[in-house]
C-alpha cells in the first residue's frame, strides 16, 4: 500500500454537531486559559516531551495540530476540552495521525480509561462509530494498519 499523503491542513475544523455539543468551549483560548492553571515555562532540564506539552498548553485549542492533540491526549492533559476536537478530526479521517503512524490519534483516544470516558459519553459513542468505520475501511493488505486498528478496538473495548 502506498504511504498516505499528509494532509495540507493539520488543524481540525469544527462540525455542526460539535458546535452544538460544545458551544460553551471557546476554541480561541488555550488550555492554560480554559483551566485557569498556568503550569509555567519549560526549564532547561525538562525533557522534550515536557517542553512540547507546556508549549502546547499555551496554544488556542482550536489551533492545535493533530500531533499536539495526540501528544496531550496521550499524556491525559486537557481531556475535557481536547477529546471532542480529536473525535471531530477522526470523523473526517479515521486514520488521521500526528507524527508517529497512521491511526496514532485513534490509538491515543482508545486507551482512555472507563472513568475518563464516563465524563464524555457522547464523545465515546462518536468514537465507537469512528472505530467501526476504521475497521471496515482498513485495507486487507496493510498488516500494520490492520494491527493498529485491531489494537485500538481491543483497548477501547477494555474501557467499557
Amino acid at each position: 500500500m502506498a504511504k498516505r499523503p499528509r494532509p495540507l491542513r493539520a488543524r481540525p475544523t469544527r462540525s455542526k454537531t460539535a458546535r452544538a455539543h460544545d458551544a460553551e468551549i471557546d476554541r480561541s483560548r488555550s488550555l492554560t486559559e480554559l483551566e485557569g492553571d498556568d503550569w509555567g515555562s519549560a526549564r532547561p532540564d525538562d525533557s522534550g516531551l515536557v517542553t512540547r506539552c507546556l508549549a502546547a498548553r499555551r496554544v488556542a485549542i482550536g489551533a492545535l495540530s493533530l500531533e499536539q492533540l495526540r501528544m496531550l491526549i496521550g499524556q491525559r492533559i486537557g481531556l475535557r476540552f481536547l477529546v471532542a476536537i480529536a473525535v471531530e478530526a477522526l470523523e473526517r479521517d479515521p486514520f488521521a495521525c500526528g507524527d508517529l503512524y497512521p491511526g496514532d490519534l485513534l490509538s491515543a483516544l482508545s486507551t482512555l480509561s472507563r472513568d475518563q470516558w464516563a465524563a464524555m459519553p457522547a464523545a465515546r459513542e462518536r468514537l465507537r462509530a469512528v472505530l467501526d468505520r476504521a475497521i471496515e475501511a482498513v485495507e486487507g493488505d496493510d498488516d500494520v494498519l490492520r494491527a493498529t486498528i485491531a489494537g485500538c478496538a481491543r483497548s477501547f473495548a477494555a474501557s467499557e
